[in-house]
């Protein structure tokens, strides 16, 4: 009787391994998004781009602006070790990712031109904390 069960049960452990591994491999980054705290916006950018007259540290200037309006913004530079960075793939700088409620990119801004500046603005204009 157990030897017809062996089959089912050597089944039943790969098929709960695979799901179990399936899993982990789709689930987001340790952290605040671990934490059902993923910010509203993520800003990448360097502390000098903060503080330059340029258009890159406009874009910083709209984020920080957004932020104060009481929209969850999370700031990284890029040489911090979060997962983030890693994870939603930010190369260059600056990068603005605005977030869906359901936790994925709505949004993803890079660079300064001029363009990125203006879509960036718009963007913000029409979200609420």
């Amino acid at each position: 009787m157990k030897a017809k069960w062996l089959p089912a049960m050597v089944v039943f452990a790969v098929v709960t391994m695979i799901l179990i591994a399936k899993s982990r491999l789709t689930q987001p980054p340790a952290g605040p998004v671990a934490e059902g705290v993923l910010p509203k916006m993520l800003l990448v950018a360097t502390p000098e781009e903060a503080v330059s007259p340029t258009r890159c540290g406009g874009i910083v200037r709209l984020v920080r602006a957004a932020a104060q309006r009481g929209i969850r913004v999370q700031e990284l530079t890029p040489d911090s070790r979060s997962e983030l960075i890693a994870h939603y793939r930010v190369f260059r700088t600056p990068t603005v990712l605005i977030f869906s409620p359901g936790g994925t990119v709505h949004s993803r801004f890079e660079g300064e031109e001029v363009a990125t500046l203006e879509a960036l603005r718009r963007e913000i204009q029409g979200m609420n904390p």
